[in-house]
């Protein structure tokens, strides 16, 4: 049973069909290095999103995904990921390295420097008092793993985060 990284695009469709091997586990390998990026966005002020104050809409979220999967893996680095909608709504994604991440997020015509750019922008009108209703929040977290140095068993239950985007 495999789940293959094809590009950006994840066939996680014979995993889904029958989730639990015979010994009633799976885990996920990935070949050398890689980079876990976290991204999360929450809403702190529900005025704020009843009334459309938020810097950044959640459609440009939208927007950067698919402007990085529209772009070749080997270019970008991009090997997939999840994310999980609520309060906060996350973002797991996988990477090839540090690198091509923040050649990614810093690429001068790229969607998430203007965006980034319209963020802070809210950010310092925040701080000068324009607006003080703090109303969304972001943050993320990024981590290089050594090849070999992690753990990815999924027991009776459909494979998750590295699962649905590599082998078992």
């Amino acid at each position: 049973m495999m789940a293959k990284n094809q590009g950006n695009n994840i066939d996680v469709r014979e995993v889904e069909k029958d989730h639990v091997n015979k010994a009633g586990a799976l885990s996920a390998e990935i070949e050398g290095d890689f980079v876990v990026f976290l991204l999360g966005a929450g809403v702190n002020s529900w005025w704020s999103a009843l009334t459309g104050q938020f810097p950044v809409p959640a459609s440009q979220m939208g927007a950067m995904m698919q402007e990085l999967k529209s772009m070749p893996s080997e270019q970008t680095g991009f090997l997939g990921g999840t994310s999980w909608v609520g309060n906060p709504t996350i973002l797991v994604q996988y990477w090839r390295s540090m690198g091509h991440l923040h050649a990614w997020a810093r690429k001068p015509q790229g969607k998430h420097q203007s965006i980034w750019g319209r963020f802070n922008r809210y950010l310092a009108e925040s701080v000068r008092g324009q607006h003080n209703d703090g109303g969304m929040g972001i943050w993320h977290e990024a981590y290089e793993v050594k090849d070999g140095n992690y753990e990815a068993i999924y027991n009776l239950m459909p494979p998750l985060g590295l699962g649905r985007v590599f082998k078992h």
